[in-house]
């Protein structure tokens, strides 16, 4: 049992040096919805979030999350239908593409 250690030592030594090292990125190189830059087209943006922002847009001022689920054919009279619509807008306001007015509409900023 004493010489055990060096040998159990080197094999786990070898396993480790077999073993692919880990890359860390940072959550921001990966997400689907960018932060807004200067001169970022909505061309970045995912296509359901290019839709969302399209019927923002067309609304010509604020839009309630509800109007954008009629315009999007979603059953707005079904309670918690609305609820990731309502995530995918605050997501878009928090990355600086929309604004989030004080009573939950929801406007382009310029």
């Amino acid at each position: 049992m004493l010489g055990r250690g060096p040998v159990l030592r080197h094999r786990a030594e070898a396993v480790q040096a077999d073993r692919p090292t880990l890359k860390f990125c940072r959550p921001e190189d990966h997400l689907a919805v960018p932060e807004r830059e200067a001169g970022m087209s909505e061309d970045a943006l995912p296509p359901d979030y290019q839709q969302i922002m399209s019927i923002v847009r067309k609304a010509g001022g604020p839009a309630r999350v509800k109007d954008v689920g009629i315009e999007l054919g979603l059953d707005v009279e079904v309670k918690g239908r609305l609820e990731p619509l309502r995530g995918k807008l605050t997501k878009l306001s928090g990355r600086g593409r929309l604004r989030k007015l004080p009573d939950g509409r929801f406007q382009i900023i310029p």
